[in-house]
């Protein structure tokens, strides 16, 4: 079975955005390409088509069996803390093996996140290696 599953997000008649669950009953993908941002931000429309929320993450779990293969691939800034560590636990919470891919960036909340898994790939680009930031406000 293949699946290729697409979450729109809209409010009214307006298109907000999209995710898609693609890969088969033993593989998926999930990107994290935007901020890391509030399921209330996502209601309110202010969010751009790349940013994910826990709701997001959830309603692609729901259609994900529980022993699929999962890569996750982040080039993110991160976004709102809470938010993250939701979003880490839902995805700690998976019995299936998930990879993390680091494609150029994964800072703040989005660092947290990719270290949920077991596996973590980091990319050379360019000009450098992929990075991994996280440094807390004091």
């Amino acid at each position: 079975m293949v699946l290729n599953k697409v979450y729109n997000f809209t409010k009214g008649s307006e298109n907000k955005g999209s995710m898609t669950l693609k890969g088969n009953e033993k593989k998926a993908e999930l990107y994290f390409y935007g901020d890391i941002i509030s399921d209330v931000i996502r209601q309110c429309n202010m969010a751009t088509l790349d940013d994910k929320c826990p709701k997001d993450i959830r309603e692609f779990f729901a259609d994900l069996d529980d022993s699929a293969e999962l890569d996750v691939y982040i080039n993110s800034g991160g976004g709102m803390v809470y938010a993250g560590l939701a979003i880490y636990n839902i995805i700690k919470r998976h019995s299936g093996k998930v990879t993390v891919y680091v494609d150029s960036l994964a800072a703040s909340i989005a660092s947290v996140i990719a270290f949920s898994v077991s596996s973590i790939r980091l990319f050379k680009t360019l000009y450098s290696k992929s990075d991994i930031y996280f440094t807390p406000l004091s």
